[in-house]
């Protein structure tokens, strides 16, 4: 079993005013540079949720998983706190024999991030406490990770 980690603390800072102002109409989440890694992706991902920034949350997802109205970002802004997000963990893209698809939907590159939160303002289909929420990422030719997928697990 994977040990869990908090992501370092110097990239988070600049979003850490934006945890503190979920729900409240706050600052917009900035956007994130192409190299950003997976795991910082994620935490600006949550930011975007919390402070209700639907522009932000749109710029770090595929158009696929925008237009498919899940997620997060689908709802009203939820509050995250006590954020762990693990190291990504790199997801193969070649086709499977049996199916002949593949896990990264064609992309280049696929990661899960697999975050750990207590969550408030949820509701029957997502509960306020405790979150096990995983995240899958895509990048094509090196250019930004985008949140393709996201779920309870």
């Amino acid at each position: 079993m994977r040990a869990a980690r908090l992501l370092p603390v110097l990239p988070l800072l600049p979003l850490l005013p934006l945890l503190a102002v979920a729900g409240c109409g706050g600052p917009r989440v900035p956007t994130l540079a192409a190299g950003s890694p997976p795991e910082v992706v994620v935490a600006t991902y949550l930011a975007a949720v919390q402070a209700g920034d639907e522009d932000a949350a749109r710029s770090l997802s595929t158009p696929e998983h925008e237009e498919s109205g899940s997620g997060l970002a689908a709802g009203p802004a939820v509050s995250v706190r006590e954020l762990l997000v693990e190291p990504a963990e790199e997801r193969p893209t070649d086709e499977d024999a049996s199916t002949g698809e593949s896990p990264a939907g064609g992309h280049d590159e696929t990661v899960d991030v697999r975050t750990t939160f207590v969550l408030g303002g949820g509701d029957a289909s997502l509960p306020d406490g405790p979150t096990v929420w995983s995240f899958l990422l895509v990048r094509d030719d090196g250019g930004p990770w985008l949140v393709a997928g996201e779920g309870g697990g």
